[in-house]
């Protein structure tokens, strides 16, 4: 009677720990989604901003080569090149806030 009672509470005991394994598991499988889920918005966060310093760039460049006189194209240009310099600032306002989500997603 003694060996089966002890082989009893073994069994509980490794069942008990399985459960523990099975539900740090899912623990882990829930992180690592939230994760990837939170790269991703912080990867299409960068890619914005690349994109919108590309066209930047372009503007500029057309603006370098605006004829003398041309002073609507000239505006035209300096407003658009204004419009991307205030998204870029919202952005870059954000970029804290995705590296604090990103690193809190890290650490969990």
């Amino acid at each position: 009677m003694g060996g089966s009672r002890l082989t009893t509470e073994q069994e509980a005991e490794v069942t008990s720990a399985l459960r523990e394994v099975n539900k740090l598991r899912r623990d882990l499988m829930s992180a690592t989604r939230d994760l990837v889920g939170v790269q991703g918005k912080v990867d299409q966060h960068k890619a914005r901003m690349a994109q919108l310093i590309r066209q930047q760039v372009q503007l500029s460049t057309q603006l370098a080569n605006v004829r003398q006189g041309g002073v609507e194209s000239n505006n035209r240009l300096v407003a658009a090149i204004n419009a991307l310099q205030g998204q870029l600032d919202l952005l870059k306002g954000m970029t804290p806030e995705a590296d604090e989500a990103e690193s809190k997603a890290r650490a969990e």
